[in-house]
């Protein structure tokens, strides 16, 4: 599952990527975020995914603090300062303060929708243990992420 949400935001990035060299800018903003996750998300994973990301960012706007992180700051799981690292790591350009909180936001929603449709799976077939073939049956049973999946050209290796 790591592997594939690292494949999810090579492509988001890379996508986010063209968008500046097409508007001719050199700063990664929310914008160029959302509208890769536009091109790449299916409807409602998109639309549940975005106010995810918004969330994120409000919640990080109006609790600024000095001593905490922006990952506590904004309230997710994911690892904010690893995207940035890894959003100013690949290119030249400049990275906003809040797209990288957008960014882990989207990416915690997408790896939640996962682990939930998985967890559903193996109740249905009383199993207590989540392994790799029912994180692969969730998939492939939920529309929008099958269509992402199949669209990055994902899958898992034993699933």
């Amino acid at each position: 599952l790591n592997s594939a949400l690292i494949i999810i935001l090579i492509s988001i990035c890379n996508c986010a990527y063209k968008l500046l060299e097409i508007a001719n800018t050199k700063t990664i903003t929310v914008k160029q975020i959302h509208n890769s996750i536009y091109t790449l998300l299916e409807q409602d994973l998109f639309v549940n995914a975005k106010i995810e990301g918004e969330k994120a960012v409000s919640t990080y706007e109006t609790s600024i603090t000095t001593n905490n992180s922006k990952q506590s700051d904004s309230n997710i799981i994911f690892p904010v300062a690893l995207i940035e690292k890894f959003l100013r790591s690949t290119h030249t350009f400049n990275v906003s303060a809040n797209s990288p909180i957008y960014l882990a936001a989207v990416l915690e929603y997408i790896c939640a929708d996962i682990i939930q449709s998985a967890v559903i799976h193996c109740k249905n077939n009383n199993k207590s243990r989540i392994n790799i073939r029912d994180l692969e049956l969730s998939i492939r049973e939920d529309y929008e992420l099958d269509s992402l999946f199949k669209k990055l050209n994902i899958r898992f290796i034993g699933g």
